[in-house]
């Protein structure tokens, strides 16, 4: 091999080095990029939905509240846990606020504990803990949250 032969595979090998390197480290600042732009997003994303919820479900969580403490016999069945007396004296209610928001659907109504005492939606199901299911109970001074 020719002394011409050897510095022209001597330059291609080293660009080929170069060019190797340049397209690794083009991929790697590419893929960090993309995790950034993703990780923002979810960010935004999220704080979108956060503030979506908040506002959604806000009003209907104080009227809950206001509900059971300003009628006397709704808290006196709650308090005596007595399911059927509570069902019927909220009924009225839960379909008057499933009828104002199509999507309002879900009322628990649970224990301090985070036993359910009465879902609204579904009567039969009732005893269960939420607090493994819904990290909201677990909070007791959102006790009184609408989903």
């Amino acid at each position: 091999m020719s002394e011409k032969n050897k510095a022209i595979s001597l330059v291609s090998l080293v660009l080929l080095i170069f060019s190797l390197v340049f397209l690794i480290q083009g991929i790697s600042y590419s893929n960090k990029n993309l995790a950034q732009s993703i990780r923002v997003a979810e960010e935004t994303m999220n704080s979108t939905l956060l503030s979506i919820q908040d506002f959604s479900f806000s009003p209907y969580q104080a009227r809950v509240k206001n509900l059971i403490l300003t009628h006397r016999e709704i808290r006196a069945a709650f308090a005596k846990k007595d399911r059927n007396l509570l069902y019927r004296l909220l009924l009225p209610r839960y379909n008057s606020l499933k009828n104002e928001n199509k999507f309002f659907h879900v009322l628990h109504l649970h224990l301090p504990d985070g036993t359910t005492l009465l879902r609204m939606h579904n009567p039969e199901q009732y005893g269960d803990n939420l607090k493994n299911v819904r990290p909201i109970v677990v909070h007791p001074t959102k006790a009184y949250f609408v989903s």
